[in-house]
């Protein structure tokens, strides 16, 4: 069943559509969530937070826009203020349990089959990477974020966070040059 169909009946009061909408989303939402709080309690208050307003708010959806950008856009704005509240711009724990393949860099996770010295090589990538993140600009991290966690096309990105294509493309050239440049000085020899 598709997104809107779900959306359709949950309007009609289905909840085990309603369900079925949560449950696709979970995973990816929550890991978007997650990489941007670095707090497995905080991202699960604000996953809860960010399906209470769908819930609520499912009769404004406009169906010519994609569920899932709408979701990504809630689950962001509800990050956001939680940083706003909490007078920070980016956290600094990081969650490193490696238990939820969603929450790491898919280009960083070390395999099963890695010996322990390979995976806590890999472990120090994610942890050097996520620590430039943290570095980025908010907007910049946030194109990265959602392009990483969520698989929306830079198109889709523009639509969610209500910003010409041209801005999301510049914010996240602008990212991975960054990116490539922190990272490539803490490789150079001291």
């Amino acid at each position: 069943m598709t997104d809107a169909e779900l959306v359709r009946l949950v309007r009609c009061g289905d909840g085990a559509a309603f369900e079925a909408l949560m449950t696709r989303y979970k995973g990816p939402v929550y890991g978007y969530i997650l990489s941007l709080v670095h707090s497995e309690d905080v991202a699960g208050d604000i996953f809860q937070e960010v399906f209470i307003k769908v819930f609520k708010n499912i009769g404004g959806y406009r169906e010519e826009g994609k569920f899932g950008a709408w979701v990504y856009r809630m689950a962001s704005n509800l990050a956001m203020d939680h940083f706003r509240r909490s007078g920070r711009l980016g956290a600094k724990e990081i969650a490193l349990d490696g238990e939820d393949a969603e929450t790491e860099l898919h280009s960083v996770i070390a395999s099963s089959e890695q010996t322990p010295e390979q995976r806590l090589a890999g472990l120090e990538d994610v942890v050097r990477v996520r620590a430039a993140l943290d570095r980025l600009p908010p907007e910049q991290k946030e194109v990265v974020m959602l392009k990483e966690f969520s698989g929306m096309t830079f198109q889709e990105i523009a639509d969610s966070l209500q910003v010409p294509l041209g801005t999301v493309l510049a914010r996240g050239s602008r990212a991975i040059k960054k990116l490539r440049t922190m990272l490539e000085s803490e490789n150079e020899p001291m």
